[in-house]
């Protein structure tokens, strides 16, 4: 058996020392590239078959040449040094990917499954969770796999199959988007489509024109779709999350920069008379502004921004998520 390791310096020569009952195990780590007067040659020996390891394994025997003196040795036991740095050198990496998997594993930064790819994938429901929706447009849509990592373990994070675009596209279709399924905290927002300028002539995408385009919904009837909105989300009987409207900046061809400012007014009004939480991601989102945005002139958010607005959004999700007594088999 081997027992005790030593290393020494002899002469800017590294010597391992392996004590196996009587002999010692040297391994001389020579100078880079093994050349010069730390080289080390090996041959075989004339002599016939020594037993190492106290006669376990059988091998040639052979002599160690060099010369650089160093502690005697073992001519069946003295082995080349690349083997050692070989072994080294394995180990160091197995033990660095075994720590940064650990490390991964403790961010919860590995995550399988669609849901976590795809803003659209119903995530797993697991009856143990609370479950959340997500209601809003193409914004709320950029955010939902971030806020679902977020959240992972803490809820089952579900939103609307597609673009919630304004108020009035919203009451029309409330009901088909809650279901039957059980809510404890629903997350929503309406505001940029509603204040959007539209004219069936413009080449901008979505045919926006805020100079001969039309408001698509006025601030009457965004407060009276919101107040009726509110009202059948009440009774889901989830913790309500009204989200503010994020920011329009200059440049915008279908909306004028600080609409959603006036509407944002309009909807805390509504979350106030009812008794809503508002998340003020317009507030969150100018924290960052314009490095976050996706280009000049767009509403849109990058990869940066998108997991910017997730972190409020998962924020204010959690402070409204109720304490889940897990039961364990």
């Amino acid at each position: 058996m081997r027992g005790l390791h030593d290393f020494v310096a002899h002469e800017a020569v590294v010597v391992e020392t392996v004590v196996v009952g009587n002999d010692e195990d040297h391994v001389r780590l020579g100078g880079l590239g093994g050349k010069g007067r730390n080289a080390r040659r090996y041959e075989e020996s004339e002599g016939g078959e020594e037993f190492f390891h106290g006669g376990e394994t059988p091998r040639p025997a052979r002599r160690c040449r060099t010369k650089t003196a160093h502690p005697p040795c073992s001519a069946a036991t003295c082995r080349p040094w690349f083997a050692v740095m070989i072994r080294s050198l394995f180990a160091a990496a197995f033990g660095f990917l075994a720590t940064a998997t650990a490390e991964l594993a403790d961010k919860s930064e590995l995550y399988t499954g669609k849901e976590y790819t795809n803003a659209f994938a119903l995530p797993k429901d697991d009856p143990a969770l609370p479950n959340v929706l997500l209601i809003g447009d193409s914004i709320s849509i950029g955010y939902t796999v971030d806020v679902r990592k977020l959240l992972k373990g803490k809820a089952d994070v579900f939103r609307i199959p597609g673009n919630g675009q304004a108020s009035d596209h919203g009451l029309q279709n409330l009901d088909k988007w809650l279901g039957d399924r059980k809510w404890d905290v629903i997350h929503f927002n309406w505001g940029l489509w509603d204040i959007c300028y539209r004219h069936p002539d413009s080449k901008q995408q979505g045919h926006r024109d805020k100079i001969n385009g039309k408001l698509s919904v006025t601030p009457d009837q965004y407060r009276e779709n919101l107040g009726k909105i509110v009202a059948r989300l009440k009774q889901t009987g989830a913790e309500l999350i009204w989200c503010a409207t994020t920011p329009v900046p200059t440049g915008e061809p279908g909306r004028h920069p600080g609409d959603e400012i006036a509407y944002n007014r309009i909807a805390a009004e509504i979350m106030a008379k009812h008794g809503a939480t508002t998340n003020d991601l317009h507030a969150h989102a100018l924290e960052k502004l314009p490095g976050i945005a996706v280009k000049k002139g767009d509403v849109h958010f990058n990869a940066e921004g998108n997991a910017h607005l997730a972190e409020k959004v998962a924020e204010s999700v959690s402070a409204q998520l109720k304490p889940v007594d897990k039961v364990f088999p």
